[in-house]
């Protein structure tokens, strides 16, 4: 086997008891460029793939001690990498090429194996490691463990990982966008798409600003033609560059099409890879750690002052009932950040702030807290309480929240800034 170089980045393991066989590809394979070990059983498949994280994986189906479909089904159950699996075998039979499908295999290629077709699959499976790696932050979030959650997030790395543009099915309250903000390198743009205007004659620019990151668009279900055109564009040119497109709809592609009213084309592109977004209503275990991702998410933003959760307050927010789902939820952690006084947000907050948004606190009493304080302490209130629902209307964009509020940007955050709303550094604000 020849030395390393630099160059030989992919590393490849090889598993075939032949050593004929393992020989020849690797023989192969290090021509090309690549890093090449090997193994002869499935035990050491094992140990190999522990100790040297190959990047692809060429397994042959029989084997003495262990088949390569047990071995890779195994692999799944354990919940092992993402690592594209090339199946090899000489008396292949449709089922088991079916079930290796099943478990994650990318290709099943039969004996003899000719220079062609080896190096045409490792090529295939070095483009769907490396769109992989465009998910590293995904595959680095724990977003639960339920399998409700589970489930998802291992469909969300797959679609992600072989198809640059699919359809995330959610309600409009639903966490889609949240969790699609994940599908970038760390540092990758996101851009979001909040509605179908910005297609109409946009395109170019939405690419520009997107670069190797996330373009989300939301509300697809909506769209009218020139906007679903705009899409179908945008698909088209986000192909040619390095830019993820994720559509999120809240209706399925099957209905889109029976209405009539949507592009052929775009109901087979928003067909051909759906993942469906769980509610918070079927992995309400997951809430503490939803939780704490949000709270990140918020801390990240400029116009927020940065807070911290105690134990027994994400406790509170996670028995909490949240019946308009995902968007609630953020709404509520949104509200208790800008209205907390301190860096340290403790239970009794929560439970004010959490009492006073279910109605469980009559207007009454606070209409009759206003009528006791003076004219300006009055205002002040109604003031605060003003800039706090206009800003999770926006969804927390403070320019779109200053804007409808008819106020220089400036002013607005220093409006803010008085009421102890957030923590604003003007100078970094875009």
């Amino acid at each position: 086997m020849k030395n390393l170089t630099a160059k030989q980045r992919i590393k490849v393991l090889i598993i075939d008891d032949e050593i004929g066989i393992r020989e020849l590809l690797s023989e192969i394979l290090l021509d090309e460029g690549y890093a090449v070990v090997t193994a002869h059983d499935a035990a050491s498949a094992q140990q190999m793939r522990l100790q040297e994280a190959p990047e692809i994986i060429l397994l042959d189906i029989w084997m003495p001690d262990m088949d390569g479909i047990s071995l890779l089904r195994q692999w799944a159950e354990a919940g092992f990498p993402n690592v594209p699996v090339i199946i090899m075998s000489g008396h292949a039979t449709i089922d088991t090429a079916v079930e290796a499908t099943r478990l994650g295999a990318l290709e099943v290629l039969e004996k003899p194996i000719t220079t062609t077709r080896l190096l045409q699959a490792v090529e295939k499976a070095k483009i769907r490691k490396d769109k992989q790696d465009s998910n590293l932050l995904l595959q680095q979030i724990n977003f639960g463990s339920t399998l409700a959650m589970t489930t998802f997030k291992k469909e969300l790395l797959q679609a992600s990982a072989e198809a640059r543009f699919f359809t995330l099915m959610d309600t409009i309250n639903g966490g889609a966008v949240f969790y699609a903000r994940f599908l970038v390198k760390p540092k990758s743009p996101v851009v979001i798409l909040d509605s179908g205007t910005e297609l109409e004659d946009n395109i170019g620019e939405i690419i520009r600003r997107a670069e190797d990151g996330v373009i989300i668009v939301r509300l697809v279900n909506v769209f009218n033609t020139i906007q679903q055109n705009g899409l179908l564009g945008l698909i088209h040119e986000a192909n040619k560059s390095e830019a993820r497109v994720v559509a999120i709809s809240s209706e399925a592609p099957e209905i889109l099409a029976e209405r009539g009213e949507f592009n052929e084309r775009l109901v087979a592109l928003l067909s051909r890879r759906v993942v469906g977004v769980p509610s918070l209503s079927k992995c309400a275990a997951d809430l503490p750690y939803l939780i704490d991702l949000i709270c990140q998410r918020i801390t990240k933003d400029r116009d927020m002052q940065k807070r911290k959760l105690t134990v027994a307050a994400k406790e509170e927010l996670a028995k909490h009932h949240y019946e308009e789902d995902f968007s609630e939820l953020v709404s509520i952690i949104r509200t208790i950040f800008l209205y907390a006084q301190s860096d340290t947000i403790e239970l009794g907050t929560v439970r004010g702030i959490l009492k006073e948004l279910t109605g469980q606190s009559s207007m009454r009493s606070m209409f009759d807290e206003v009528y006791n304080m003076s004219l300006r302490d009055a205002r002040e209130y109604f003031e605060r309480e003003y800039f706090i629902r206009l800003i999770n209307t926006t969804n927390g964009n403070m320019q779109q929240a200053a804007k409808v509020a008819g106020l220089e940007r400036t002013y607005f955050y220093r409006k803010l800034k008085q009421y102890k709303a957030g923590d604003h550094n003007l100078e970094n604000s875009n």
